[in-house]
């Protein structure tokens, strides 16, 4: 056994004791032996922790200490943190004030500190029992061999090694604008002469020395290794030498344990904020705000880092085209007509089905060179499927203004964060007029879910015009639902009219901007009709200003698309998505009932799967054994269908719906059981079954994902505040903020997994991937 094994199971057995002797202390341990020698522990602590002290200072001074550079000091950090947090947990007792905070927060910080130091860390322990002589070996020595594949591939072979192999890092210089790149090591152990080509990979990330070094699993002396680069044209990596068995830093991550840390302590806190919201309606918007806060910076990284920005943003902003939205529409609305200013292909035109992908395909046509991919042909002119609303809000008058076209990602930003903004105003307005007496720890529990569970994170990480369109139509539905709400035609308070009539016209525009929402838009009638009663007491004979403020905007801006339909087809309920040049034949598609049940299942009941490599959840896409053509966009990518009832666990509440409607005391529940009905199930459900035709897109979530979990929130709130057993109530809360933790792991799974492979530029990949080894420690 080497000193480094001797020094490092001397560690270990002081570590216990600093742990087991501040458990004893929080945890309030009483033992007439313990009590007996409490001063020779208490001393005995205090000296072990000095002892490591003083080997972290070497650690940090010395290139390389005992072979576990930076274990030592980090130890000395934790044993003497631990110290203190003992000192505070006995002082807050003395002073019978914050003593239970204290004491969770030490017995916390000890469990995160020892996963940090033990757990997420063991790679660095992987030589320490073992006898690994270390080894720079020279490219001057090696045999390189070339090959121009569709990577630029050259293979280092390193001969005569001769020792046990327990790690390889590979010195190299990297040029190019790539940020990750990868190194495949081979080896020829005593178990095989022939190179095992793939014995392991190396991502090595410039600036990152970390990150050059990998783990290898070998038996007995190795004989020979070889070094492999897989870089595209634009790069190139010379390999200077590989250092054999040089240990793996010890490394503390700040980002690992804030998260550990904060989680722990979220959920001390989210359990005991036991007093109503009622009590503190100021908590509530603060947090909420918070939330918004947090989740508009997540969304700047996005955009930050997306690969549609990589150009600058001081040319998106003076961009001289743009797609069917930013520039098609406009060109065409600035001409004077609603068909777009290109004419189609003559070959197109002479077809008997253009709409038959296969066909086009058979008489050489290719997108968006021969003809306009997924616009509509209709009497020999293109035409566009998608929403107005957002071109003549935006796209149009800054085309007018600065003669350039609005850029596709900054617009689905700015509607996206619109829309979580009016999301959490939604939240804070129904907990205020409904759940009231909801615990503060729950309330703050619940946004955490519905921003992450929304569905508006897709349309951000890959701002095409498709999302602009549903990005676009998810700000004004929110924004039009909370004006609703707030207008009070459904809660107690005085009807406002000018808000009821600012929820139409932003209802209406979500329509113009996405027809599908047009279901919200009847559920608003229905909404408008129950509060027809309140306004009659309220506004006695002028009840006609009620119905004025409520249908007049969907009227006036309904009778828009109305006319915009007409002109372009003949008829003004045609949004001709039927005339589509995409994957499938819309004149000839016949309804299926398998396919709305595939459609049905992966948006709400595809379970995902718990996985060891970052981000930890996986899933597949199900057809049900369904024959036929069903469209599956981005198909390939992790998690990208999973169900909204894992999404946001709360889902699950549907299935006590009944028992809430029992409980509830509520004169209104009947109505407020109608309100939910229509909502949040009828409606939702309306959009997954119109949108079978088009197939399976995540981004479709926005349309529906938070209108479902509201009434699923009504369901559970009301189990919450009327329940009269408070074991119950305790589980309750308990199974609440473990579903937002449940939640929020599988819906940064999916986003994270779609943003990396749809959105993210090249050049912030290592950030994705940094964040990954950070957590996926283990590989």
């Amino acid at each position: 056994m080497t000193a480094n094994s001797i020094v490092f199971i001397i560690s270990i057995l002081m570590t216990i004791f600093i742990t087991l002797n501040s458990l004893r202390k929080v945890i309030g341990i009483k033992s007439s032996f313990l009590d007996k020698y409490d001063d020779v522990l208490d001393k005995s602590a205090v000296v072990i922790t000095v002892i490591i002290f003083v080997l972290g200072i070497i650690d940090v001074l010395s290139a390389e200490f005992l072979g576990l550079k930076g274990y030592y000091i980090l130890l000395a950090i934790y044993m003497s943190a631990s110290l203190f947090l003992v000192s505070s947990v006995e002082n807050a007792r003395k002073r019978k004030k914050n003593a239970g905070i204290m004491s969770f927060i030490l017995k916390s910080f000890t469990a995160v500190m020892l996963l940090e130091i033990f757990v997420f860390n063991f790679g660095s322990y992987h030589m320490i029992f073992g006898n690994y002589p270390q080894k720079v070996i020279s490219a001057d020595e090696a045999t390189v061999k070339r090959e121009k594949t569709s990577t630029n591939d050259t293979t280092y072979t390193f001969e005569n090694i001769d020792v046990p192999v327990g790690t390889v890092m590979v010195d190299a210089d990297i040029e190019g604008t790539n940020s990750l790149f990868m190194f495949k090591i081979g080896a020829s152990d005593e178990t095989s002469e022939p190179v095992r080509e793939d014995a392991g990979r190396i991502w090595a990330v410039p600036g990152h020395q970390q990150t050059y070094i990998a783990a290898m699993n070998l038996s007995g002396d190795v004989s020979k290794l070889t070094v492999k680069t897989f870089l595209p044209d634009e790069q190139s990596a010379t390999v200077n030498s590989i250092i054999i068995n040089r240990p793996i830093s010890v490394q503390f991550s700040v980002l690992r344990f804030i998260v550990l840390m904060g989680s722990l302590l979220f959920i001390y806190a989210a359990l005991k904020a036991v007093k109503p919201v009622s009590e503190n309606m100021s908590f509530l918007r603060n947090f909420v705000n918070a939330a918004v806060i947090t989740a508009m910076c997540a969304m700047t990284f996005m955009l930050l880092t997306s690969s549609y920005v990589e150009s600058g943003f001081s040319e998106l902003f003076t961009l001289e085209s743009g797609d069917q939205l930013t520039q098609d529409i406009v060109d065409a609305f600035e001409s004077g007509h609603t068909y777009m200013t290109f004419e189609p292909d003559e070959r197109i035109l002479s077809m008997e089905n253009p709409y038959d992908s296969n066909k086009r395909g058979e008489l050489g046509l290719q997108m968006n060179i021969d003809y306009a991919w997924d616009h509509l042909l209709y009497n020999g002119k293109y035409y566009s499927y998608y929403g107005i609303a957002p071109v003549l809000l935006l796209f149009m008058p800054y085309h007018l203004i600065t003669g350039y076209y609005f850029p596709t990602v900054i617009a689905v930003y700015l509607f996206a964060m619109a829309g979580i903004f009016f999301l959490s105003r939604i939240y804070i307005a129904f907990i205020e007029r409904w759940f009231k007496d909801i615990p503060q720890g729950m309330a703050a529990v619940g946004i955490i879910i519905m921003l992450a569970s929304c569905g508006i994170w897709f349309s951000v990480a890959r701002p095409e015009f498709y999302e602009a369109a549903i990005s676009a139509g998810f700000a004004c539905i929110c924004s039009g639902m909370y004006f609703l709400i707030t207008s009070n035609i459904l809660s107690e308070g005085k009807i406002s009219l000018k808000r009821l009539a600012l929820s139409t016209v932003l209802l209406s525009l979500g329509v113009l901007s996405r027809p599908t929402t047009a279901v919200y838009c009847m559920c608003a009638v229905i909404f408008i009709i129950m509060g027809f009663k309140k306004a009659k007491e309220q506004f006695g004979g002028r009840n006609l200003k009620y119905l004025c403020s409520a249908f007049i905007p969907f009227i006036a801006i309904g009778s828009v698309q109305v006319i915009y339909n007409y002109v372009r087809f003949g008829s003004p309920l045609d949004f001709g998505i039927q005339y589509s040049l995409t994957i499938n034949d819309f004149t000839k598609s016949q309804y299926h009932t398998q396919f709305v049940a595939v459609t049905v299942f992966n948006f709400i009941f595809n379970a995902p799967a718990f996985v060891p490599s970052f981000p930890f959840v996986s899933s597949d896409f199900q057809t049900l054994g369904t024959n036929g053509f069903y469209y599956k966009d981005a198909s390939t990518v992790n998690a990208v269908s999973m169900g909204l009832i894992y999404r946001a666990l709360p889902v699950f509440s549907y299935l006590f719906a009944a028992k809430a409607y029992r409980l509830s005391d509520s004169k209104n529940k009947k109505k407020a059981a109608a309100v939910i009905s229509v909502f949040s199930i009828i409606a939702p459900f309306c959009i997954l079954f119109s949108i079978w035709e088009s197939g399976y897109a995540v981004r479709y979530t926005a349309d529906f994902s938070w209108e479902v979990l509201i009434g699923a929130y009504a369901i559970l709130f009301t189990l919450i505040i009327k329940c009269k057993n408070q074991a119950v109530k305790d589980i309750l809360c308990k199974v609440f903020v473990f579903s937002m933790f449940f939640s929020f792991v599988v819906d940064f799974a999916q986003v994270y997994s779609f943003m990396l492979a749809k959105g993210t530029s090249e050049n912030y990949k290592d950030i994705y991937y940094l964040l990954a080894k950070t957590f996926e420690f283990w590989n």
